[in-house]
């Protein structure tokens, strides 16, 4: 494992002090968020000079479906952040957005060995020749509640199980061998 710099474990010690950046599965609020969250952390950091364009962000877009142009726009911005010595991180929540770090390059690898209030740091993007996780997103709204919950699962990996339950109202929806209970629609998208 890298050790981190003086300044990041000085954050580490208290994580809550990491600023981060949240936004949402389906898109930037305004087009661009990504990147000035990004300008703001490397001029904070003391990086070089990030150059972020209207010819970029329309690159990292073009043709993106709804919910794609997010993780298009992060591998795009960890590539201009890269540039300049920084990189772009996302923290693991388990949520249907993206939680954001900019920290030095030099950090980024051990600040993504680390487990922060059990959510892990990974990359935006996966490291030079390896390939892409695939993931897929399993979408239920709840009978009883109205509630939508979302799972995002790597694939191949676990199945849905009696211990998914509605996030509102804690309502089962699959059996202990993963079939969906009477009512229950379940909608998976693959998301690689």
């Amino acid at each position: 494992m890298t050790s981190p710099t003086a300044a990041l474990a000085a954050l580490l010690g208290d994580a809550m002090r990491i600023p981060s950046f949240v936004v949402d599965w389906s898109g930037e609020d305004e087009p661009g968020d990504i990147a000035r969250f990004a300008q703001r952390r490397a001029d904070a950091l003391g990086l070089g000079t990030f150059v972020w364009t209207p010819t970029q962000q329309d690159a990292a877009t073009s043709g993106a479906a709804r919910g794609d142009a997010v993780p298009r726009l992060m591998t795009a911005v960890d590539e201009a952040l890269r540039a300049v010595g920084g990189a772009l991180s996302q923290i693991e929540t388990g949520a249907d957005s993206y939680e954001l770090l900019v920290t030095r390059e030099t950090d980024a690898e051990a600040l993504r060995e680390l487990t922060i209030d059990n959510q892990r740091v990974i990359p935006v993007a996966p490291p030079a020749g390896e390939a892409a996780v695939r993931e897929r997103l399993v979408t239920v709204v709840c009978p009883t509640c109205g509630a939508m919950n979302v799972w995002q699962l790597p694939v191949p990996g676990p199945e849905m199980d009696d211990g998914d339950t509605c996030s509102s109202c804690d309502r089962a929806f699959f059996t202990p061998e993963g079939d969906a209970l009477d009512g229950v629609i379940v909608e998976v998208d693959d998301l690689t």
